[in-house]
């Protein structure tokens, strides 16, 4: 028979004998406080007992179930002195464990931010709700708040880069521009949800990003053409990549233009400041292969969208992936986001000559050194600079 106290260890843990009816416990004589229980079933489990003077009570605190590949005897140990050094400290360790029970979670914390974004109209709300559901919930979601510690929020961003993307084909890898926006959404949701917790992602260092330069390259227009052009093209998505392309403008406003905010008679586009990115108006000039896009679509369109879609719940074209996927592989192009092709539109314009300035009046860049600039310039170069812009692409046309 073994006794009541004794040294924990494996060889001694395979020698005990459940009781038929009744639960069994026996103390460790190497760890004070640590013991454990042991069912009819012969399921072992420690926990941490100890008198507290302060409290004048026992404190009992359930460790986990023995595993000798998972919580082992030194683990428990450890646990055990910890919580030993917290009552020591006068600390109610049944009081801390029922406080984690009801603290709340990340989830909880997110839910109540994009709730907020939602009503704020934040512009990303959407993209961050995917983030999160793909690169963050699952580690982090269920996660009280007492959990999170600068080195845990350290080492789940550094493993992000190594898992693999969720979206798109193949096996991507997790690039540091999404590993970075998924660490400052945690650090958003923290200073907005719960100022007064030490947000866990400060002093975690980002990701080093390298800025992207990619645009349509001379040798590729005749392909990507060709291929826009192609039957097999819907012709939805060629005005829409055409408008995406001559215009400058990002695809989201692109989507969801509205006529009411285009003028044929002055040939410009308005996107509002409450659709824009930076939250000021923009107005863009419309080239003559835009206006005669537009002009065909005016006359078949009932919707007030450029580019309705019935079943949308925005009412309008988003992120047509698959189809420019395909239009892609046709054209044998590689490695061209769609957002390519407003960074083509800005190159374009340096190489047919054009300043910084025209170029960021044109694509609605917002530079605090150049607003003033910006204010007084008016459209009539940025038209040229963009026909221009526009012409050196379609001389490279078959």
């Amino acid at each position: 028979m073994v006794a009541s106290k004794f040294k924990f260890t494996d060889a001694q843990f395979a020698k005990l004998q459940p009781h038929t009816k009744k639960r069994q416990y026996f103390q460790d004589t190497v760890q004070p406080g640590l013991r454990i229980q042991l069912t009819p079933k012969g399921v072992i489990t420690f926990q941490f007992q100890r008198w507290s003077a302060r409290l004048k009570k026992v404190l009992t605190k359930t460790l986990g179930t023995y595993e000798p590949n998972g919580l082992g005897i030194a683990k428990a140990r450890e646990m055990a002195a910890h919580y030993l050094a917290d009552l020591i400290e006068g600390k109610d360790i049944e009081q801390i464990s029922r406080d984690i029970r009801e603290e709340q979670t990340f989830e909880a914390l997110f839910s109540n931010w994009l709730i907020e974004a939602r009503h704020r109209e934040k512009k990303t709300w959407e993209t961050d709700q995917r983030r999160y559901e793909l690169y963050i919930k699952k580690p982090l979601g269920s996660k009280k708040l007492s959990w999170f510690t600068r080195e845990r929020i350290k080492r789940w961003h550094s493993g992000l880069k190594g898992i693999p993307s969720q979206r798109g084909k193949g096996m991507r890898m997790l690039g540091p521009h999404t590993a970075n926006r998924c660490l400052a959404l945690v650090s958003t949701v923290f200073n907005s949800q719960r100022p007064d917790f030490p947000n866990p992602t400060v002093g975690v260092v980002p990701f080093r990003e390298q800025s992207r330069s990619r645009f349509l390259q001379p040798d590729e227009l005749i392909n990507f053409f060709n291929a826009l052009e192609s039957s097999q093209t819907p012709l939805y998505l060629r005005d829409f990549v055409y408008l995406s392309l001559f215009t400058g403008a990002r695809r989201g406003n692109v989507g969801s233009m509205k006529w009411e905010d285009i003028s044929l008679d002055l040939r410009t586009w308005t996107i509002p400041a409450s659709d824009s990115k930076n939250k000021e108006e923009m107005v863009i000039p419309l080239a003559d292969e835009v206006i005669i896009i537009l002009e065909r679509r005016k006359k078949e369109s009932r919707s007030k969208f450029v580019f309705p879609v019935e079943k949308s719940k925005e009412g309008h074209l988003q992120a047509p992936r698959k189809s420019w996927a395909s239009l892609l592989q046709r054209a044998g192009v590689e490695n061209l986001r769609f957002h390519d092709l407003r960074r083509s539109m800005g190159s374009y314009m340096t190489i047919a000559g054009a300043t910084t300035t025209v170029v960021g009046k044109g694509l609605g860049h917002r530079d605090k050194k150049s607003t003033a600039v910006y204010e007084r310039l008016n459209l009539d170069p940025v038209r040229r600079s963009m026909a221009d812009a526009i012409a050196i692409m379609k001389a490279n046309r078959a």
